[in-house]
């Protein structure tokens, strides 16, 4: 009978733990129309933010994982 409460607490320890360091906030940045997806282990930034002169853009996806970029696909673009 021990063995299972001990089991049924170490269990639902695990889960909040989980929970707290893979489930998201969402921050929507007024820098163009980034997004920001943020956790305690990853972060999954969607950037769209108008640099500098109007018509200059940065754009793309990165990815963090314990604050390391693993995914880096954004670059700036000139529109017309």
């Amino acid at each position: 009978m021990y063995y299972k409460k001990r089991k049924m607490i170490i269990s639902l320890i695990i889960t909040i733990l989980l929970v707290l360091t893979l489930v998201p906030k969402t921050f929507y940045l007024k820098d163009g129309g980034t997004i920001r997806h943020e956790a305690m282990l990853y972060q999954l930034i969607k950037w769209h933010a108008m640099r500098g002169v109007r018509n200059t853009y940065y754009i793309g996806l990165e990815v963090k994982v314990l604050g390391i970029t693993i995914y880096n696909d954004a670059k700036e673009i000139e529109r017309k």
